[in-house]
């Protein structure tokens, strides 16, 4: 049986895909030895160790955006925008004062309930963030939606001035190489771009001030 299969058969994860998370960045041994290979065959006789929770891809993402921005406070208020399975979310509330979630689809509904009430400092408002109306401004603002650049940025100029610190836009389906040619790519922003990264798919993270 594949490695991430048997795990989620064990209880460890909820999904496949956070086995695979966890697997692929090395916080799973067998027999005492770091695997990285999800598809690992594994017969069940073997001494499995897991050193981590089951989250959502878009934790590690954020942290890893995180870890290179200093985008993220213990006191900031955080206004996350396209929560989908939550990963966003979850990082946030671990390390800021308040976090609230704006998602769309009714699909993600259970699973984002369940987050509210494990995360005591998390809310989760389920609208249209073209229509909903901001009232309060936040120290940083995550925009990771299902949306083309065009309708992302429409987002960012509607929240530019809702944001006192930091916004990270998710740019989907463009690799952005240098903080220059982001600057050329989305001229029509109302933010600065002060720092980019670039993910090993094609998507781009977008430091803006």
């Amino acid at each position: 049986m594949r490695l991430d299969t048997y795990l989620v058969k064990l209880g460890y994860f909820d999904s496949r895909q956070k086995a695979k998370e966890a697997i692929k960045r090395g916080f799973v041994s067998i027999d005492s030895v770091v695997v990285t290979k999800p598809s690992k065959n594994v017969t069940g006789v073997e001494k499995i160790e897991v050193r981590c929770e089951g989250k959502p891809k878009g934790y590690w993402k954020l942290k890893e955006i995180d870890e290179k921005f200093g985008l993220l406070k213990s006191d900031y208020e955080v206004l996350d925008v396209g929560s989908s399975a939550g990963g966003f979310l979850m990082y946030s509330a671990e390390k800021c004062k308040k976090v609230l979630g704006v998602e769309f689809s009714e699909e993600f509904r259970p699973h984002l309930i369940k987050i509210t009430k494990k995360y005591r400092n998390v809310d989760i408002i389920f609208a249209d963030i073209f229509t909903l109306e901001i009232k309060t401004n936040f120290d940083v603002i995550l925009v990771d939606v299902s949306l083309d650049l065009k309708d992302s940025l429409k987002i960012v100029s509607k929240l530019s001035k809702k944001v006192r610190e930091k916004m990270l836009l998710v740019a989907k389906d463009v690799r952005l190489n240098s903080v220059e040619q982001a600057k050329r790519y989305i001229e029509s922003c109302p933010l600065e771009v002060t720092n980019v990264m670039t993910s090993k798919k094609r998507e781009s993270y977008l430091l803006l001030e």
